[in-house]
């Protein structure tokens, strides 16, 4: 019957329905406003292309992005990029917390139109912004490990088009992230090479090569190609001006650059500092049993140029201003490295020197010479070959009462290693859960939390100190319940 009909009418037209079958009404300029046909990041445009269909890849909004344009995208501004994704993102955000969250946020659809109205796109990433909004407006503290966006519909996740000059796509996907260090920009653009033999200089002695950009533009026959970021890197003779494709790439580099040519600038007072920083007796002595008197001297010497020199410097008038300012420190600096490192030295010689009378008294003990080699672990995880760029000074104060703390923990717990068991596994719990954060701290986090988890680290080392060694005393009072609440602040922060 259907084909009789449709051989009535001449074809199937008659079954397709039209834009006005399918819209109840035309969206006003408000709510397309919400979905721009381009979007503007760092003052550049890109273009925005629409897709409904469920499913395939180009589901929902595609960003086209020139490949040379790819690494100048930051990861924070993606979230808001089209307002109309926002309050559809939010609620499934929320619809993915554990029930006992859920709970305290109905009406949920109510919750994501109130976060929309007030999330701020200056705060960074989405998640970390709209967990801070509950806490603070709606008093619902939510951990930041049960945030998760994985169930989150793909069409609701802007999509990224890395296009070469003539339009073509060369890779594309949702994680802006994983496009950016898979380096799909183009690695060899003639106007980064003709940039290159405009910008980059050799064998540098002195900073005579003018002001360096943080960035500059490259052009090829007029038509812009991209960014690169000049920066000073060490040489083999002198230091060498570079261009790099990613801002991280220079800011790693040009502050060792600017540390390389203060090191030439200050050659003299650096052949002096050398000499000062011999080391005398008993250090010298604590420093070979530690792991190399040259190799102690060598690294006093490398710690003085790095806190001293290592500066982003740009201006040749800043780096001479920087180079009046620290040239009558660099000698005092240098003693006060060693005034430093003594004490920690003494201890560990001093602990070491315990651990191997031990190590002699118990050359028949299997589980007493294990138990001693967990010690000496120990004791290099406290203070390692490179703890100068390890620790600042506040946290070098405390580590010879932590190798105190384990000459003391040796002494008694190599006489009664059961009772040293049982006290190991009072701290265990939080150890493990320091090494799961680090490890599993993305690359998102906030200073805050990377400060609160240094702290909960030397929480944890009062804490052992509280336990095998009483009588040395803690710097601040700590517990396994205090231990416990540090813990819950930090599965909060971002």
């Amino acid at each position: 019957e259907l084909k009789m009909k449709i051989r009535e009418k001449g074809g199937d037209s008659f079954l397709r329905m039209t834009m006005e079958d399918v819209l109840a009404r035309l969206p006003n300029e408000e709510e397309l406003s919400l979905y721009p046909d381009e979007v503007s990041v760092g003052g550049r445009s890109y273009r925005c292309v629409y897709r409904f269909d469920p499913g395939k890849e180009d589901d929902g909004v595609t960003l086209k992005v020139p490949e040379n344009l790819l690494n100048d995208i930051p990861a924070t501004a993606v979230d808001w990029m089209v307002p109309g994704l926002l309050l559809d993102r939010v609620l499934s955000l929320l619809r993915g917390l554990p029930k006992e969250y859920r709970k305290r946020l109905q009406p949920l659809a109510q919750t994501a139109e109130y976060a929309v109205k007030n999330l701020d796109a200056s705060a960074g990433l989405l998640i970390p912004a709209l967990a801070g909004l509950l806490r603070e407006k709606l008093k619902v503290d939510i951990p930041s490990s049960v945030w998760s966006d994985d169930k989150e519909p793909d069409h609701l996740r802007l999509r990224f088009s890395v296009v070469d000059k003539d339009g073509s796509e060369k890779a594309a996907g949702r994680d802006l992230t994983y496009l950016q260090k898979n380096e799909y920009t183009e690695k060899n653009s003639r106007a980064f090479d003709l940039a290159c033999r405009q910008w980059e200089k050799s064998k540098l002695k002195e900073w005579n090569f003018g002001d360096l950009p943080e960035i500059i533009d490259l052009t090829e026959k007029g038509s812009f190609m991209g960014c690169a970021y000049p920066a000073l890197k060490p040489g083999t003779d002198g230091v060498d001006l570079r261009l790099y494709k990613t801002r991280e790439e220079a800011t790693n580099s040009h502050k060792e650059g600017v540390a390389a040519l203060y090191c030439i600038h200050f050659k003299r007072e650096l052949k002096d500092l050398k000499k000062a920083l011999i080391l005398p007796e008993p250090l010298r002595t604590w420093a070979d049993g530690f792991n190399g008197i040259r190799d102690m001297e060598k690294q006093l010497l490398e710690k003085v140029k790095i806190d001293l020199f290592a500066v982003n410097i740009r201006t040749e008038g800043r780096f001479h201003f920087h180079a009046k300012t620290v040239k009558n420190k660099i000698l005092s600096y240098g003693q006060e490295m060693i005034t430093e490192v003594e004490p920690l030295l003494k201890a560990y010689h001093e602990t070491a020197k315990a651990v191997s009378r031990l190590e002699i008294m118990n050359r028949a003990n299997t589980a007493g010479r294990e138990f001693l080699n967990q010690i000496r672990q120990e004791m290099d995880r406290l203070l390692p070959p490179d703890f100068l760029f390890r620790y600042d000074s506040e946290g070098m104060k405390n580590v010879p009462r932590y190798l105190k703390a384990l000459n003391i923990r040796a002494d008694r717990g190599i006489f009664n290693m059961e009772k040293d068991r049982i006290r190991e596994k009072e701290i265990l719990p939080f150890v493990t859960r320091l090494n799961e954060l680090y490890e599993n701290l993305p690359p998102f986090s906030t200073d805050e939390k990377k400060q609160a988890m240094k702290e909960f680290s030397m929480m944890i080392e009062e804490y052992r100190v509280s336990i095998f060694a009483q009588e040395l005393k803690t710097a601040f009072p700590v517990s396994a319940r205090r231990l416990k609440e540090k813990l819950a602040i930090i599965d909060h922060m971002f």
